[in-house]
């Protein structure tokens, strides 16, 4: 069985393709931000040692539970908006309901914990390291999260047993209870009852212990002779309240929007998916904004303790480093040459080859389609990748000067990694056209419109410009008093914060964490289009059309395998032990020209029209 999801900018018939790439830019961004923000929490509550408190232990519980919520149905809403599909698997809408239900009944319990905590701190501060110890604290975290599972599992028990025999669309942009329960052919007043007497008690009890908690807290302070300890008091309360305000007025505002007649379907869906948004959005927000613990600690961590001074021999302070020394292949050096030759030959073949296509794709009308307009920027890219680091190598290689200034390495650190995340992006693009243009092909240049097609190309090198941006900034706060050989041919990320005079673990997670994200989710969209593009082809019930739908995609798939093979490589270099640094270097080094030399000539080989474009 399956339900057919519509999301509520498929039923408006005033809503345009144009309108719906708008929402998927909106969503995508605020999902995007919601996890930056959540992580952030996280991260500066795991590295700082003074916030490693019940409150803050409490306000990461709450972060964790806000990258969960928008997780459970927003990435299935922008694959909706995306790929324009609508239709999910009985068994996956269910699970998707549970985990909905359960992880917002469990971020209820956990707001009435952290009311809890306040009353404690404020009312009995004597007794608050007692009570709220490590062991009681996981004890009440754990007690949030079996409450919360076990809530919605009677209304889900007797869900899954009503009959469904059609018809089987439902009307919400994910599997929202009382839509999915509608579309039952049976009597569901029973489940109706159930489900609204849980969801009522799972809002109402922690509301109601909360309002007891802050009653108790404002008699508490009020007893307090000095105004100055009663600020102070209402301070520590003020973030948790806010966030309180939030997560209960945007549910009483989704809950009046289906209870008045007054307002329309699409009004109702965009409330209840804003509910799945707007709190897990703005509490860090919150959190930053009006707890100076957590907003001293995250400021602390992107400036990464740059007023702090390094003592160093005896305590004085080494002068910064001005340049830096790129050491490269030190086995190699008297092969410079030959060195210099073979990567000026790549390099000119890189060029010619990729600016060939550049100017064929301007210059020919044939070409002038959204397949050849991705393969066009894919080459810019690759263009520009390959200039940030080659030059340089070559003149090391032909002259003995090797330095490089501070800042010029970082802007080649930064413009290495952007490109090679933009790399990723288009490559991902490019997927979602090849699926369009199988899965979809009467409605392709609908979709594909040129607006459409730009935004896609904004969202690649911005999704490239953005997560490489920490990284960089956290390096470029970082100390250098010596050494300032960076044993590479070019500023890798990695080899050059190993210089730095400090603890660089924060560097190195987030560093590895942006290359994770950048790998596992554009791999992840790419893998899911192809899946869906084997699925759609192997109903064709031609073998020459289904020899014709996979030819279209045989030159982007082998340039996915390259990119992601030798990243894998890579990868697996550097986390080896066994492998030499002269490996390593020269992994990375052919890593970062590979792809961009053979991309002209696999594009060149396996496209008709842009073999007949180079003929003619």
């Amino acid at each position: 069985n399956k339900y057919v999801l519509f999301n509520f900018v498929f039923e408006s018939k005033s809503v345009t393709d144009t309108a719906q790439n708008i929402l998927f830019a909106f969503f995508l961004i605020t999902y995007v931000l919601t996890l930056f923000g959540n992580v952030s929490i996280l991260i500066v509550i795991k590295f700082d040692k003074s916030l490693h408190t019940p409150m803050y232990t409490l306000i990461g519980a709450l972060a964790f539970l806000d990258l969960c919520i928008p997780s459970v149905t927003v990435p299935k809403i922008l694959t909706n908006l995306m790929f324009r599909t609508k239709s999910i698997e009985f068994g996956a809408c269910f699970t998707q309901m549970v985990f909905y239900l359960g992880v917002g009944s469990t971020e209820s319990f956990l707001l009435m914990v952290m009311a809890y905590d306040r009353y404690v701190a404020v009312c009995d501060p004597l007794h608050y390291s007692t009570i709220m110890s490590n062991r009681h604290l996981i004890k009440l975290y754990i007690l949030c999260w079996i409450g919360g599972m076990i809530m919605p599992l009677l209304p889900l028990y007797l869900a899954v047993r009503l009959p469904f025999c059609g018809p089987n669309v439902v009307l919400h942009a994910f599997c929202d209870y009382s839509a999915v329960v509608r579309l039952a052919c049976a009597n569901v007043t029973l489940n109706a009852i159930v489900s609204m007497t849980l969801a009522m008690s799972v809002l109402l009890i922690p509301l109601a212990f909360i309002f007891f908690s802050y009653i108790k807290i404002i008699i508490s302070v009020i007893k307090v002779a000095s105004s100055e300890r009663r600020k102070k008091a209402f301070s520590t309360c003020a973030s948790h309240l806010l966030v309180i305000l939030v997560f209960y007025l945007v549910a009483v505002f989704v809950f009046i929007t289906y209870r008045i007649q007054g307002f329309s379907d699409d009004v109702r869906i965009m409330a209840a998916v804003l509910q799945n948004v707007i709190p897990p959005l703005v509490n860090p927000i919150i959190y930053c904004l009006k707890t100076r613990d957590i907003r001293k600690s995250f400021l602390k961590f992107i400036r990464n303790k740059v007023l702090m001074k390094i003592q160093y021999k005896g305590g004085k302070t080494n002068s910064p480093v001005s340049e830096f020394v790129l050491v490269g292949m030190q086995s190699l050096q008297d092969k410079r040459v030959i060195l210099f030759v073979v990567f000026l030959f790549a390099y000119v073949i890189i060029l010619i080859g990729n600016f060939m296509i550049i100017l064929l794709v301007i210059r020919e009308p044939k070409l002038n389609t959204p397949m050849y307009f991705f393969i066009h920027n894919l080459s810019l890219v690759d263009v520009v990748y390959t200039t940030v680091t080659i030059p340089n190598m070559l003149s090391g290689f032909l002259t003995d000067s090797k330095s490089i200034s501070v800042t010029a390495c970082y802007i080649q650190m930064y413009f290495f990694l952007s490109m090679s995340s933009t790399g990723r992006g288009l490559l991902t693009v490019m997927a979602f056209d090849r699926y369009v243009a199988i899965c979809n092909p009467l409605r392709y240049t609908a979709v594909m419109t040129g607006s459409f097609r730009v935004l896609l190309i904004i969202a690649a090198w911005c999704f490239g410009a953005t997560l490489t941006l920490p990284s960089v900034i956290l390096a470029t706060r970082l100390p250098f008093c010596g050494p300032n050989k960076i044993y590479h041919c070019f500023c890798d990320h990695s080899s050059v914060i190993k210089l730095a005079c400090t603890d660089t673990q924060l560097n190195s997670v987030i560093g590895l964490s942006g290359a994770l994200f950048v790998l596992i989710s554009t791999f992840f969209l790419i893998a899911l289009s192809y899946i869906k593009i084997v699925i759609s082809v192997m109903k064709i019930a031609s073998p020459e059309g289904r020899r014709k739908a996979f030819s279209t995609c045989t030159a982007h798939l082998t340039v996915v395998c390259i990119s992601y093979i030798s990243a894998a490589f890579v990868y697996i270099s550097y986390r080896v032990g066994n492998i030499s640094p002269e490996v390593r270097i020269m992994v990375s080094v052919l890593y970062s020209v590979l792809t961009p030399l053979l991309n002209p000539m696999i594009y060149s080989l396996r496209n008709k029209e842009l073999r007949d474009a180079i003929k003619r």
